[in-house]
């Protein structure tokens, strides 16, 4: 269950103890990782820096080898002034989360959540992404 930004330790009144945090380096990561390791949850923190979400072998690598229980998906390209590159934005907010969708299911992952801005920019205009 996630409340606004805080997190409660059960999902459907379960227990986890495994996460991954996709976008774990934003603001909004930086709060989800720090809230699951102050409740004993293990965290394996993904950000630009250590695991590309759009290299899918990288992608099931990384998910198969921690064997989470739940994945939050927090990684957004677009948000920051100057990420205006359409290409790289669809590589990562739609590929990159179907990289981490498949990997959810074939490590038998519990619950993927994703978390996005509900627009982007793109050439100095707002677009507006839809997730359902």
């Amino acid at each position: 269950v996630v409340r606004g930004f805080g997190v409660i330790k059960t999902i459907k009144n379960k227990p986890y103890n495994k996460v991954i945090v996709a976008g774990s380096t934003g603001f909004i990561g930086k709060t989800q990782v720090q809230k699951l390791r102050s409740l004993g949850v293990q965290v394996l923190a993904l950000s630009r820096s250590n695991v590309d979400i759009t290299d899918r072998e990288a992608v099931r690598w990384s998910v198969n080898s921690f064997a989470p229980e739940v994945i939050f998906n927090l990684s957004a390209y677009g948000t920051f002034r100057g990420e205006s590159d359409f290409g790289r934005m669809i590589q990562v907010n739609a590929l990159g989360t179907l990289h981490l969708l498949d990997a959810a299911v074939e490590s038998n992952c519990r619950c993927f959540v994703k978390f996005t801005n509900k627009s982007v920019e793109w050439s100095n205009k707002k677009i507006c992404l839809i997730y359902t």
